[in-house]
Formats: C-alpha cells, structure tokens, sequence
C-alpha cells in the first residue's frame, strides 16, 4: 500500500493506494488546483523507499493520458470518407472544386460545439471549401447542400 498525505494552510488528508501509479495520479490531480490563499504539498510515503514530498504537478512522474482528437477517431475518419464519397465534390457555398485547386472539408452543419450529439450524424455534414468553412466557423447553422 502507498499512504499519502495530502496538505494545504488548513488541513492534512491522507488516503492509501494500491498502486503507485493510482497515487501519483492523485498526487499529480491535487496539485494541479491553483489556489493562491493555499499553499498544497503532499508527502507519499511508500514501502520501499523514502518518502517523496511534491510541491507543483510538475515534480510528479505522472503523464496523463493523451485525448484522442475528434477529427482522429475511426467513427470520424469512417463518416468523413462515407460524406465525400455521397455528398458532390464541390464546395455547397461557393461551388469550388479540386479542380479549381481548392482543398474541400467536409463540414457540420450544426456545429459539434453547439450540437455534440450530431457530431457523427452524416445528414449533418457538407461539403465546403477551406475559405467557406473557416469563414463560417461555429457560427452558423446553414445548410448549403442542393
């Protein structure tokens, strides 16, 4: 078992973790709150070796878990080449083309900041050329298809 103890100005907690990953872990996530009236440390104390004290996040041999990004996920990159294969080659807002050498994106209608749960919906995807989509950012809603 690794006991640990977690301080600030007005408090001691300790808990104990089967594993020294799952301490650090909590270690890492307590001393990440930024509070400017209290000073955190933490003390773990394990069984075979001397106790460590962690001041800042940083001190902590904890890395967390990588997010996977949205637009990097099977579902998306799946959806994304099912819209371009359906959908027509050309922007719906301007009518460019990779012929006309435009670089196409395939667009949400509602956007996934707004409208998360439509994300992996291909009725709500277009087609728009690159200056089209960053123009319309997640501002509008509008539905350019024919």
């Amino acid at each position: 078992m690794f006991n640990v103890s977690f301080f600030n100005n007005e408090q001691r907690k300790a808990k104990q973790y089967k594993t020294l990953n799952g301490a650090y872990k909590a270690i890492y996530h307590y001393l990440l709150i930024k509070d400017t009236k209290q000073l955190r440390h933490v003390i773990l104390y394990s069984p075979d070796s001397a106790a460590q004290n962690f001041t800042c996040a940083e001190q902590v041999p904890y890395q967390p878990p990588k997010k996977l990004n949205f637009y990097q996920t099977r579902a998306w990159l799946e959806l994304r080449v099912e819209a371009l294969s359906i959908l027509p080659a050309k922007c719906c807002l301007c009518g460019a083309t990779k012929e006309s050498g435009a670089q196409l994106h395939v667009d949400h209608i509602k956007p996934r900041s707004t409208h998360p749960h439509l994300q992996l919906e291909l009725n709500n995807l277009q087609i728009l050329c690159q200056p089209c989509n960053i123009g319309k950012s997640n501002k509008f809603n509008e539905d350019w298809r024919d």
